[in-house]
Order: C-alpha cells, then structure tokens, then sequence
C-alpha cells in the first residue's frame, strides 16, 4: 500500500498573488463583455474583485459578483452579472492568460479569486482547492528509518 498526502492550498496568498500575464488582453476582454466605452483612470479607487466558488454537488463554477465595484470614466457604475461574470471567468483561463503552474497543482478547484482596482492596472489572482494526491511512502520510511538509528 502507499501513503497519499493531499493538501487544501491557496496558490498564492491573494494580495501577493500573481499578476495575469496578459493584462491588455483581460481588460479587453472584460470591458467587451460588461460593454464599457471608457475606462475610469483616477488613481483613489478601491479593489474590486469577482470572485468564484466551485458548487459541490455538480462541480461548476458559481459566480459572486457582490464585491464587484467598478467605475466608467463618468463616474457610473458599472454592474456584473452571473453570465458576463462566467465570461470573465473563461477569458482568464485562456491558454498564457495566467501561469500554467498555479492551475496544475490542483486536482480539484474551490474558488478562484481576481481582484483589479482598474481595468488598466495589474490583475491578481488566486486559486484555492485541493492538490493532487503525492506519494510520500519512501519518504515516510526513510524518516521511520532515520527514526531508529
């Protein structure tokens, strides 16, 4: 038999998470599909973030757009719903959007936070679930070993 070790992990801590590698192309993305015409440039405004948690009986994706706060250049506000929510959502795990790394690590995803205080700054996110399953029976019986001597 082997000893499979499994972690609950963060990939990273949201406020020092990654950037998304191609920024211009997310808020293109983002400002097609919430249709937004001009962008709000001040530097004061505060994080805004779209968040997503995986449902646990069926798997998919479940958008929380609660914390969405975002502005035109008007100063109007600009909501978010589910559908343009899960568009987003798609266009951020597009192929070279964001590092392969921190999506590999995980056999199951709970929530995948991105959080932006403008659409023409950097993008940060996070990913939270499950790793995969690593085999760690050599290492355990090397250290019962080590354990004896």
């Amino acid at each position: 038999s082997k000893l499979l070790l499994t972690r609950t992990w963060s990939s990273p801590i949201q406020s020092e998470g990654p950037c998304v590698l191609q920024p211009r192309l997310l808020q293109e993305a983002i400002t097609r599909i919430l249709g937004i015409k001009s962008i709000y440039w001040e530097d004061d405004t505060d994080d805004c973030s779209l968040n997503w948690t995986t449902e646990s009986k069926t798997g998919l994706f479940i958008p929380e757009t609660d914390e969405f706060v975002l502005y035109d250049s008007e100063s109007n506000d600009i909501a978010c719903n589910n559908k343009q929510a899960m568009e987003i959502l798609d266009a951020l795990m597009k192929p070279g959007m964001a590092e392969d790394k921190y999506w590999s690590s995980f056999s199951s995803i709970d929530s995948i936070h991105l959080t932006f205080a403008r659409l023409d700054g950097d993008y940060h996110y996070c990913i939270t679930g499950m790793t995969k399953p690593e085999d760690v029976t050599d290492a355990c019986l090397i250290s019962q070993e080590n354990c004896r001597i």
